[in-house]
């Protein structure tokens, strides 16, 4: 076998060996890219590959360099799209009540921390995570320490972000993460990302935390009852109880689930066709209106859910605290596992059986399990 031979055989089973191992462009990305080139892209539009950049990134489907350089030519559509404040302005406050721009800003690697406390931020951030190894003790010491060398006392980093010193807010990256991080190998704790402003309604909402509440959204939306925590529950403030069952908010709590509601493709007969008759016909069911009366599967109904939160900010602000109590629950049950040693080592693979605990139906769901493993 000739050199070029083998160097041909060689890629080709490299080829056939990395097959499946990489990501390429988000489908949000090809639509506006296909949007741009009929012109009609706009700010709107323009969030939704930005979105789904961030959850490539965030949940390592793809690598530092190529989300710069999607993030760089995100940022030209930017400026392309909704032009900057005035120089002297708040660059991420919204200038207007209408304003529902999009800006450019640096993002940490911390999970939620503009809606939670700084140090559950940290603890739940699946970077800090595996940085520091957080599901043992010596991990959790190691998130007091690098706390405490930053200068953060503990009743400060048990306070909600929005109500710290606003001096701490300011030196948060710029003097004490970026002196203090590099001791624990925090080194690509930032990164460049965005913002979309909300008029006089809120704060600005990043890229991340959307991606969050989305993802929650998808996951746990319905299917089974979650308990949530709710405003004021902390440190011993509640009232009527720590938290509540979670239920949906904005325009998708109005939403219709049944089948037979199901009437956006209408035929000229005005007989509507849905994909669950079809199914029924094809296998010689009885397509009775009995049947077509059934609930949609609570995984497509978490899918609808989620797609309509992305324009609904309503019902995105609420699936910030479903997001919480979600990586609570994982955390929670991941330590469990490591303290108890449940991880048995088969020959080729390790597994985990989960039979009891306060989150066991939780972790019934396909998309949560995946978080765990």
């Amino acid at each position: 076998m000739s050199r070029e031979e083998r160097d041909a055989h060689m890629a080709r089973l490299e080829k056939r060996y990395m097959a499946g191992t990489w990501h390429g462009q988000s489908a949000s990305g090809t639509i506006f890219v296909l949007a741009t080139l009929l012109e009609r892209a706009d700010i709107n539009l323009l969030w939704f590959p930005i979105l789904g950049l961030t959850f490539q990134y965030t949940t390592s489907h793809i690598s530092r360099d190529k989300y710069d350089d999607y993030q760089s030519m995100y940022s030209d559509e930017v400026f392309r799209l909704s032009p900057p404040p005035p120089l002297g302005e708040q660059n991420l406050a919204s200038s207007n009540p209408d304003d529902h721009g999009i800006r450019t800003t640096d993002e940490l690697r911390f999970m939620l921390y503009r809606h939670w406390t700084l140090y559950n931020a940290m603890f739940h951030s699946s970077y800090v995570a595996g940085k520091l190894g957080i599901w043992k003790e010596r991990g959790r010491k190691k998130l007091t320490g690098l706390l405490a060398k930053m200068g953060f006392s503990i009743p400060q980093t048990q306070q909600p972000c929005p109500h710290m010193d606003m001096d701490l807010k300011r030196s948060l990256v710029v003097q004490k993460l970026d002196d203090i991080a590099l001791e624990y190998g925090l080194i690509e704790l930032s990164y460049p990302s965005f913002m979309k402003c909300y008029g006089y309604r809120s704060q600005p909402l990043s890229a991340a935390d959307a991606v969050e509440g989305v993802s929650a959204l998808l996951d746990l939306a319905r299917g089974v009852k979650v308990e949530v925590e709710i405003e004021g529950s902390r440190n011993g403030g509640e009232w009527f109880g720590g938290g509540k069952v979670w239920e949906i908010h904005g325009l998708a709590a109005k939403g219709k689930w049944t089948i037979e509601e199901e009437r956006e493709n209408v035929p000229p007969d005005n007989q509507p066709t849905t994909i669950a008759s079809d199914v029924q016909k094809a296998n010689g069911e009885d397509d009775s209106s009995d049947s077509l009366k059934k609930e949609v599967a609570w995984w497509i109904r978490n899918f609808w859910v989620a797609f309509d939160a992305r324009a609904d900010f309503e019902a995105l602000r609420h699936s910030l605290n479903l997001s919480m109590t979600l990586h609570r629950a994982i955390i929670r049950q991941g330590t469990s596992i490591i303290d108890k040693q449940d991880i048995r080592t088969m020959c080729n693979h390790h597994v985990v059986v989960l039979t009891q605990g306060p989150n066991l139906a939780l972790f019934s769901h396909p998309g949560v399990l995946s978080r765990l493993a």
